[in-house]
């Protein structure tokens, strides 16, 4: 299993949002932000040991990097990306381009130039709504950029987070590269092997999507029959 120091994340990090050597402590700053939040998940270790970081880690750390960069706040970039991993991975996967893909629906994806779309809400505490964990759960698209006319239609209905004519996009194709070639060269693990073992990775989440997906549809029938 490839897995990574805190400072190879940093490095990473670092070179794939371009920050200058003398702003890496304002950097780290930032994203202690996160870490405080026990982001990425499973990654705090407690004092006296170091954690390592696993690729799914360092992925979840480089999008919550580019929420950043869109000026989302540590909770919200937290609870995004914590909350619709699955979507990203498998799109991030997908935009790898190396292996094809199975959805939990057991249908074949196709991988090629994949987009990330959001739709933030910077102002959702101050609506009558009001905000709340849960708001963020199904919060993000992932698809072709060349289907962008017919995903992002202009007569579209409200996402339940934003509004559909606020939209931000991600290249999740060329993230994957420029992170692709900052491992290469910061932290040593060949890209031909992060984009196999990210996408076993994913692949097991799949399958467990997958089974999650039977469970509910055999309760679904079951609660069915006694109605």
């Amino acid at each position: 299993m490839i897995t990574f120091s805190y400072a190879e994340v940093l490095d990473v990090l670092a070179e794939v949002n371009r920050i200058a050597p003398d702003q890496l402590g304002a950097f780290r700053a930032r994203l202690r932000n996160l870490q405080s939040k026990a982001f990425p998940p499973g990654t705090n270790t407690g004092k006296g040991k170091a954690a390592r970081y696993t690729l799914e880690n360092l992925f979840q750390m480089v999008v919550a990097t580019q929420l950043m960069q869109i000026g989302m706040n540590p909770e919200r970039i937290v609870a995004t990306v914590t909350a619709n991993w699955y979507p990203i991975a498998l799109g991030l996967s997908r935009a790898m381009g190396q292996h094809e893909i199975i959805s939990d629906q057991g249908d074949l994806q196709p991988t090629g130039d994949f987009v990330l779309a959001l739709y933030p809400e910077a102002l959702r505490d101050l609506t009558s709504a009001g905000e709340r964990g849960t708001d963020y759960f199904d919060t993000v698209k992932v698809f072709l950029f060349s289907d962008i006319a017919e995903e992002l239609p202009i007569d579209a209905d409200s996402p339940s987070l934003g509004e559909a004519y606020r939209t931000v996009l991600i290249r999740l194709k060329a993230i994957c590269r420029a992170t692709l070639h900052a491992v290469a060269s910061r932290a040593g693990a060949a890209p031909s092997d992060v984009e196999e073992e990210f996408s076993d990775a994913v692949l097991e989440q799949t399958k467990e999507a997958a089974r999650n997906n039977a469970t509910f549809r055999r309760m679904a029938d079951a609660i069915n029959k006694k109605a």
